[in-house]
């Protein structure tokens, strides 16, 4: 025995009106979301300008701020040390890895305090936060007037030995 289904084809056919409401308002807040995302970003991150275009000044703070997080990376502290213990683990399940390297995006606000960092995630949620940890402790000290933000660093995360 077969039953008929019937749809009526008023406004949108093979969907109820209550689904086509609620999937409107998703679809509508998705938007306002993904727009929200792209000003505020907009508004954090200023052109980019390749290494070669820029002034000395900019350049020789981008490689001060480099040298003074990798030394705040290997430091010896709790917080260091808790880095280091996963990037051991990192190594020893992939031997033949070679040292890890992170491209950051640093802020530097007028007092010279490293701000939000934005590097691609590592394994575990902990060493994010540690990562993080570490780098806001760089003393850079105040950036080059005009200097473009965020300043975009590559490190290495290798063992301490």
């Amino acid at each position: 025995m077969t039953s008929a289904v019937t749809f009526k084809f008023s406004g949108s056919p093979l969907v109820p009106r209550a689904y086509r409401s609620a999937s409107w308002f998703i679809f509508v807040a998705m938007g306002l979301i993904v727009l929200s995302f792209l000003f505020s970003w907009r508004a954090t991150a200023q052109s980019f300008r390749p290494s070669t275009d820029v002034p000395a000044a900019w350049t020789a703070f981008a490689k001060s701020l480099q040298m003074q997080s990798q030394t705040v990376l290997r430091g010896d502290d709790e917080v260091a040390r808790r880095l280091q213990v996963h990037l051991e683990k990192l190594r020893v399940a992939n031997p033949n890895m070679p040292p890890l390297a992170l491209t950051i995006r640093m802020w530097v606000d007028a007092n010279g305090r490293v701000q939000p960092v934005a590097h691609p995630p590592l394994l575990e949620p902990a060493a994010n936060a540690d990562l993080k940890t570490l780098l806001a402790r760089v003393a850079a000290g105040p950036p080059p007037a005009g200097m473009l933000q965020p300043v975009h660093l590559r490190l290495s995360l290798e063992l301490r030995q």
